[in-house]
Order: C-alpha cells, then structure tokens, then sequence
C-alpha cells in the first residue's frame, strides 16, 4: 500500500485540517441549534450560516485531498461549543445557545487569523480571508437574533 504523495508540506495540510475540523464543529453545532430553534424566526438565519460553514468545509476538504492529507471528519475547537449548544438546547431561555455560536464563530475567526499569520499559508491567503470574514459576518448576524 503506498503512502500518498504529498503536494503541500505536512505542515501546511495540518494547518489546513485544524481549519477544517473548526469548520466541521461549526457545522455540527449549527444542526444542534437548528433543532432547537426549528420553526422559529432564528431558523433561516442558522441554516444560511450552518450552510456556509458546510461549504467551507468542501472548499477546504478539497485542498486537503488533492494534496494528499487525510481528510477530516471530526470537528475541533468547536466541538466543544457544538456540545454545549447540544446540552442547552432543551432549556427555555434561547439565549444561551445563540451565545455559545457567537463564541464559536469568535474562537473561528480567532483561528482564521492564526492561519493568516502563517506562513506556510501565503498561498492560501485569499480563501483564509474569506473564510475569516466569513465567520466576522456570521458573528454579526447572530447578534440580531438574539
């Protein structure tokens, strides 16, 4: 069995992943919360934004793939905010739930900005910045649902 080839150096497929789990938490805790909130006015807005994050996800699996890294299918920093949502989601007061996702898009842009300081990233600059600004605007529009 032959090891794939690399075309990007570990180092940059790894940072790569981290981004790639944070996004597939996202994902993950943004199903958990459409549950809590189906039905109501909040519920668009959750799928617009669980749909981005789950397009971030493909754009960022696709570069991991064709450089040979593993692909992810697990989240990461997230995760812990996709299990908090989960246990909070059967309490009466909606907004907690939407303070854990604000939280959880700050912990994203906060590892978007750590993946734009590296170097090793140079030519991925423009899709991390997006992906940035992404979850700024996510984090933004959240605050009107509360």
């Amino acid at each position: 069995c032959a090891l794939p080839i690399l075309l990007l150096p570990q180092a940059t497929i790894d940072a790569l992943i981290v981004q790639c789990r944070g996004e597939i938490a996202a994902v993950d805790a943004y199903d958990r919360a459409l549950k809590k909130f189906a039905g109501q006015p909040e519920e668009p807005v959750l799928l617009e934004i669980r749909n981005e994050h789950d397009d971030s996800v493909a754009r960022l699996r696709a570069i991991i793939e064709r450089d040979g890294g593993k692909i992810p299918h697990e989240g990461g920093a997230w995760g812990g905010f996709a299990n908090a949502v989960h246990s909070v989601a059967a309490l009466v007061n909606d907004e907690v739930p939407i303070q854990v996702l604000q939280k959880g898009e700050q912990v994203g842009i906060s590892g978007y900005e750590k993946a734009l300081a590296d170097p090793t990233l140079a030519e991925f600059h423009a899709l991390l910045t997006t992906l940035r600004d992404r979850c700024g605007q996510h984090h933004a529009r959240r605050l009107k649902c509360e």
